[in-house]
């Protein structure tokens, strides 16, 4: 009885507090309960698929993701970019179209 005690404290010290979340579970939780995924500017996810992209094709992919995300009802979120001022975060999803349409 003795040694899972000792158990049951040392996986109370190692372990979060209660109440609280680890992080990384809670983001890939959001991201499998949210059914487009996460969200991104158009450079941003050309930079997590490795891609290099100009500004010009940037402006293009944005355009075709913002008509992609009005055609489906979707609300395209904006936050400030030092570079461009305001850019457009979309889903996951709407980007994996958008560059798979370029790439045929």
């Amino acid at each position: 009885m003795t040694e899972q005690i000792v158990t049951l404290q040392k996986c109370w010290y190692l372990s979060p507090p209660w109440g609280r979340t680890i992080p990384p579970v809670e983001v890939e939780q959001d991201r499998v309960n949210t059914p487009c995924g996460h969200k991104y500017s158009v450079v941003g996810f050309a930079n997590l698929q490795g891609l290099e992209i100009s500004v010009k094709e940037a402006g293009t992919k944005g355009r075709k993701a913002s008509a992609l995300c009005r055609k489906q009802g979707i609300e395209i979120e904006r936050i400030h970019d030092p570079r461009f001022g305001k850019v457009g975060l979309y889903p996951e999803s709407v980007l994996i179209e958008v560059f798979k349409a370029e790439q045929n």
